[in-house]
Formats: structure tokens, C-alpha cells, sequence
């Protein structure tokens, strides 16, 4: 009975853990075998208990379940441009490892970006969907990644990161998505 309490517990515990995503942190840049880490897909209870479990009188969790991550990457571009920066290139190196590592080589990813508040909403949003582009043509390019496992989109200013300085350098960023098998 104890065994299944704890076990009740430590599920529930996952299941309202928030789903934050991973972030490198200021201006560094995130290593391939962080982004596999953050990337790979954990498995997640529904919270649904169903059924008793046997002679205990609990219910026994539902099955569990994938959540599929993401993670937010600072990936510099020239002003006002889609031209990635070499430090953009630098994180993005990092990126195509692990997403051509055999962890992460059986996913489809979208690649969400992300511009600050300066400028107009509809110049933000095309502005964001030419660096998410930008970004999946270099990982096809320089690591050989089938274009149909990335899927891009653009947000320009409609999600900060920082809402409280919509200003700043941290809500120009890269989201990747895993989006499952």
C-alpha cells in the first residue's frame, strides 16, 4: 500500500511539474548534449487514475504518456535581417548534432521565431518566419536534415520571452519544438 502511495505521489509530482522551456542562459551557448537532454521526450502520466490496482483498494495511474519538449535558443541575426550571425551558426552547429544524434534522428521539430517589440507587428511576423526559414536551410545545408522533419513557423512579438522589456535582446530567440515521430 505504501509502495503504491509513493508511487501515486511521484507521478502526480510529474504531472504538475511546469512545462517550461529549457533555455540557455544569456548569450551562451546551449551544447549539443544539453539540447538532446532537453529535447528527448520523457515519459508523463495523464493524471487520469484509472481503475484499482489489485488488492490495494488505490487507483492505479493511467498509462503514461510522451511530453514532447522544447527549448528556446539565442540565435543572433544581423539587424533587421534573416542573416545569421557567426554566433548564431555556432549555436545552430550545436543544434544539428543533436538533432541528427540517434536520440533525436526519428523526431520532427518546428522552428518557431521569435522577434523583440521594436517595429511593426506585421514586419515582426514575416521578420520572424525568414529566421525560423534561415534556420531550417542551414541545418539542411550543413548537416543534411530532410526539410519536411522541420517545420517553421514565425510569432514576431506576440510571445515575448521578457513581456516586462519587450525590448530586449532575449526575446529575439528560436524556439525548437519536437513534434513526435
Amino acid at each position: 500500500m505504501k509502495r503504491v502511495l509513493i508511487t501515486v505521489l511521484a507521478v502526480g509530482a510529474l504531472v504538475f511539474a511546469a512545462e517550461r522551456p529549457a533555455r540557455a542562459a544569456d548569450g551562451d551557448t546551449m551544447l549539443y548534449s544539453d539540447i538532446i537532454r532537453s529535447l528527448t521526450p520523457k515519459p508523463r502520466s495523464s493524471g487520469k487514475m484509472r481503475g484499482l490496482a489489485l488488492g490495494t483498494g488505490v487507483a492505479a495511474p493511467a498509462p503514461a504518456r510522451a511530453v514532447l519538449p522544447k527549448i528556446s535558443l539565442q540565435v543572433e541575426f544581423n539587424f533587421n535581417s534573416a542573416t545569421l550571425s557567426p554566433k548564431a551558426t555556432a549555436q545552430l552547429n550545436e543544434l544539428g548534432q543533436a538533432l541528427t544524434s540517434s536520440e533525436l534522428s526519428g523526431y520532427r521539430f518546428q522552428l518557431t521565431g521569435h522577434t523583440d517589440a521594436v517595429g511593426k507587428a506585421e514586419y515582426n511576423l514575416a521578420l520572424s518566419q525568414r529566421r525560423a526559414q534561415a534556420v531550417r536551410d542551414y541545418l539542411a545545408k550543413e548537416f543534411g536534415i530532410r526539410r519536411d522533419r522541420l517545420k517553421t513557423a514565425g510569432r514576431g512579438s506576440q510571445q515575448l520571452a521578457d513581456p516586462s522589456d519587450p525590448t530586449s535582446q532575449i526575446n529575439r530567440r528560436v524556439e525548437i519544438i519536437n513534434l513526435g515521430g
